[in-house]
């Protein structure tokens, strides 16, 4: 009886780990077929885990799948109800099934911490507190600040988190903040286009807590009528033109694809190595014909894949059989410099007479345009994605933190090269004073030297001196008044 308490105590704990909440959905992930038009019916089973109830429990905000609301849920009752897939596009993502809690009044105020960083973005995205309490945000980031730009401002100078330091603000009341970072003023977290929610709930009311929510992880995918196409291709070989420099350009070619069936044609997509069309992803109606125009702009990089003919496919896909045909391109010589691109052509250079030739071609028409020069000072017009444009801004971010490490780094070794040189000119000078001392030294000891060999010298003569005398009385007498010899 123990084991099995211990058993199912354990089962909730887990439950409730991966539920993120205190309803659970049972086979929470769906991988479903949908055909187009058609709604799907499915069953769904809902558990209360958690220790209050919930009422009015329904799918909220989503266009993906409805439901029946759930009136009241008690704490351990389950429930088994009807879905419905309405949607007729394909979706992968997760639907939240909620239900509003009553809270109640006197709950002491909290604290909760959210963290910056380069690895994980911000550590918590949406929270829902309660008026009275705080968020206190931690600028881990490698980049010198972040720069909060939400629903209102939080009272910070200039709504900014210093590298390295927090910053924390009270919700006093009921509200739904969003908000995201800036890094410099150029790109966003958590991620370019996105906000983080801080939902803030009055302490005495019923409330929606979304860390309560259940999760279904769907997978659907809209399954449309087959049909039939016919597609002309009248062109099936290029050859690559060349300016009057000798530089390679692009060309194009056109095709037609007619939907000879019953239904639809659904998002008909051409793809190829070398092409791009316009335009592409469309539906066809029956017996409609679409003309398609594409360009062929092979970019090669090296020498030696020029004067080559290549044979690329174009597919067409859809509600339909897919559709290949081969496509013969000639690639006339050119002498291509090393690191340059189609005959010494620059990447904007590209993408200008690409444009120039494809006006209305999706990566000409986007809603990011960027102002450039190429090496004519001739200014154009290209497009970026919001995508390429974040993935620029995180490489700027990324040789900018490289680069201040760089120099932090160099720093740190010029800084050890000063003080080990001013360690070896204070030894110098050490040695400078020792060998001054030396020879300071070396002359005292120069000099008693020469007193002392004078002094030796001295005795050393007068020694003999006195021998020669004495010598000189011995054999001879000597006046020393008048200084003469006298003979014996």
């Amino acid at each position: 009886m123990q084991y099995k308490s211990f058993l199912f105590l354990a089962i909730v704990i887990f439950l409730t780990s991966i539920t993120s909440g205190m309803l659970y959905i049972e086979n929470s992930t769906l991988v479903i077929d949908k055909f187009y038009g058609q709604n799907k019916i499915l069953q769904i089973t809902l558990s209360n885990i958690g220790p209050q109830d919930f009422t009015n429990i329904s799918f909220k905000d989503n266009d993906y799948i409805i439901m029946t609301e759930i009136p009241l849920l008690h704490p351990g009752q389950s429930t088994t109800f009807n879905a419905t897939i309405i949607s007729d596009v394909n979706y992968i993502g997760e639907v939240r099934l909620e239900g509003y809690i009553y809270r109640e009044v006197g709950v002491s105020p909290k604290t909760y911490n959210i963290s910056v960083d380069d690895n994980d973005g911000i550590s918590e995205c949406y929270i829902s507190i309660i008026i009275g309490d705080s968020i206190n945000w931690s600028n881990y980031y490698s980049y010198s600040f972040m720069k909060m730009v939400g629903s209102h401002s939080l009272g910070w100078p200039d709504n900014v988190i210093p590298k390295g330091e927090d910053a924390q603000y009270n919700f006093i009341y009921p509200e739904i903040f969003s908000y995201h970072f800036l890094q410099g003023g150029f790109g966003c977290i958590p991620t370019t286009g996105s906000e983080c929610i801080v939902e803030v709930n009055d302490d005495e009311d019923y409330i929606i807590d979304r860390n309560l929510s259940a999760i279904l992880n769907l997978d659907l995918t809209v399954v449309y009528p087959e049909t039939n196409i016919i597609v002309n291709t009248p062109i099936i070989s290029y050859t690559l033109p060349l300016d009057s420099n000798g530089n390679l350009l692009s060309t194009g070619g056109m095709l037609t694809i007619q939907n000879t069936g019953n239904e639809i044609v659904r998002n008909a997509y051409l793809s190829g190595d070398f092409f791009s069309f316009n335009p592409n992803s469309f539906d066809i109606a029956v017996n409609e014909v679409v003309p398609v125009s594409y360009t062929i702009l092979p970019g090669v990089t090296y020498t030696n894949q020029t004067n080559q003919t290549y044979t690329r496919i174009i597919n067409i896909s859809g509600n339909f059989n897919t559709f290949s045909q081969d496509i013969s391109v000639f690639i006339p010589y050119q002498n291509i410099p090393e690191g340059g691109i189609s005959g010494g052509l620059t990447f904007f250079e590209m993408i200008k007479q690409f444009c120039e030739l494809n006006p209305t071609d999706e990566w000409c028409i986007g809603r990011t345009t960027v102002i450039t020069q190429n090496v004519s000072d001739l200014e154009f017009n290209y497009t970026m994605t919001l995508g390429q444009m974040n993935s620029l801004f995180e490489f700027m971010f990324v040789e900018a933190d490289a680069r201040e490490e760089f120099e932090n780094f160099m720093k740190e070794i010029l800084s050890d090269y000063d003080e080990r040189l001013n360690t070896t000119s204070l030894s110098v000078q050490n040695i400078q004073g020792n060998i001054s001392g030396v020879n300071e030294g070396q002359k005292s000891l120069n000099n008693n030297l020469a007193i002392f060999f004078i002094f030796l010298i001295t005795v050393i003569f007068g020694v003999g001196f006195y021998v020669y005398i004495d010598y000189i009385k011995r054999t001879k007498k000597y006046n020393l008044a008048f200084g003469k010899f006298l003979k014996k």
